[in-house]
């Protein structure tokens, strides 16, 4: 896999941290984050990306999954969320997305793709919102 020298993916304090090409910046707290996940699109030049979903309504960010500090950043997110988080489309074909965490829907499809930008898959949705495949609360959570 290439690193994109123009992005970096870093977990910061407890929060994940992502800096990409053009000032596209965001910063989300972990403890928030659903779902992870990856998809491969047909973009200008990167085509291989993470997704990070943050509730059953459909809001997600995005990151290249080349990124500096991509790999450190998901080992860490994985360690503090109870679950590996491993990508492994970096050879798929356009339009391939799959779960990487939480370990109970892992593999499962993460988005619809048409024209535009792609989209959470309806029954992900569904499931995130009636808590199907969640892992256990975190330690200090109820």
């Amino acid at each position: 896999m290439s690193v994109c020298l123009a992005a970096s993916l870093a977990l910061q304090g407890g929060a994940l941290v992502y800096a990409g090409p053009g000032g596209a910046a965001w910063r989300v707290d972990a403890d928030s984050i659903r779902a992870v996940g990856e998809l491969t699109t047909a973009g200008c030049g990167e085509d291989h990306l993470l997704a990070f979903v943050l509730d059953a309504g459909g809001g997600w960010f995005q990151a290249s999954r080349g990124a500096l500090g991509a790999d450190e950043a998901l080992a860490a997110l994985g360690l503090r969320l109870g679950g590996a988080i491993v990508p492994g489309l970096d050879a798929a074909v356009t339009g391939a997305s799959r779960v990487l965490w939480p370990p109970g829907l892992a593999g499962t499809r993460l988005f619809e793709f048409g024209t535009g930008r792609p989209w959470l898959c309806a029954q992900l949705l569904e499931q995130l919102a009636t808590g199907i495949g969640a892992p256990p609360p975190r330690e200090g959570q109820h």
